[in-house]
């Protein structure tokens, strides 16, 4: 299992985002080895 922090969803929504395309392609990464994502919210 993966966790996933609000970072990663800001890094992942923003395409100009500088960490955009090394966090899609680790996410993705995580996908293929079938990992399961995990997001988790702090309240």
């Amino acid at each position: 299992m993966t966790g996933l922090d609000c970072n990663i969803v800001v890094q992942l929504a923003l395409a100009d985002h500088p960490a955009n395309v090394r966090t899609v392609a680790a996410v993705q990464a995580e996908v293929q080895r079938n990992s399961r994502l995990v997001f988790r919210l702090w309240w």
